[in-house]
């Protein structure tokens, strides 16, 4: 009995960082039924908007450790390897 009132602690702190239900069930070493199970005997559902898998934010176009120009430079060259590798 003591088992699964770990299980519901542990199942109700990972829900309530927001992870979805299969995120839950790898963590917690579930399967994915069980886990959406346990969540309605307990009340709760899989969040309605997941945290994102990937940085929303986008990288910058710059390498941080290549200069402007020469990153300028191997654009171009690489442009002109595209084409001339379509001219074959």
């Amino acid at each position: 009995m003591a088992r699964h009132a770990d299980d519901e602690t542990l199942l109700r702190n990972v829900h309530a960082q927001g992870f979805s239900q299969r995120t839950m069930a790898r963590l917690l070493h579930l399967s994915p039924s069980t886990v959406a199970k346990r969540l309605k005997q307990l009340g709760l559902s899989a969040p309605a908007d997941p945290p994102p898998r990937m940085s929303t934010t986008r990288r910058s176009p710059s390498h941080p450790g290549i200069p402007a120009p020469m990153l300028n430079d191997l654009r171009e060259l690489v442009d002109w390897w595209w084409d001339r590798r379509e001219a074959l």
